[in-house]
């Protein structure tokens, strides 16, 4: 069950060949989690995070909780294969090849603003 997914999420990285988040996830073998480093623009791990979940529904876990900035730790243990997997990990590439896509002026603008935000709200 486990590699089914494990599988289904990785076909998911793979249709974003070409970019650079195909040559930058690691883990998943036999793991329940993948690790991605994220674009150049996008090192602000926490502000990317918000991004992904505003903008795709998407909720990740910063690499600096783990000693890993400029990462994000994906995991997909308590997803059960089938139609509610395959959306998540459809959300999940197309909100990280967005972000490779995005403009790296246009990507600092909008995480400079994400930080801000989280800084008045007392998050970070």
């Amino acid at each position: 069950k486990e590699k089914e997914k494990e599988k289904e999420v990785s076909n998911g990285f793979e249709k974003a060949s070409g970019t650079a988040i195909t040559s930058a996830v690691f883990g998943g073998d036999g793991a329940i989690y993948f690790w991605a480093r994220l674009p150049t623009a996008w090192r602000d791990d926490v502000a990317a995070v918000k991004w992904l979940i505003d903008e795709y529904g998407i909720c990740v876990v910063p690499g600096s909780a783990f000693g890993a900035p400029g990462h994000v730790r994906i995991s997909f243990a308590n997803l059960a294969p089938g139609a509610r997997f395959e959306e998540a990990a459809d959300r999940l590439e197309r909100g990280l090849k967005a972000m490779v896509d995005l403009d790296p002026e246009q990507a600092s603008k909008q995480l400079r603003q994400i930080r801000e935000d989280l800084t008045r709200a007392g998050v970070v």
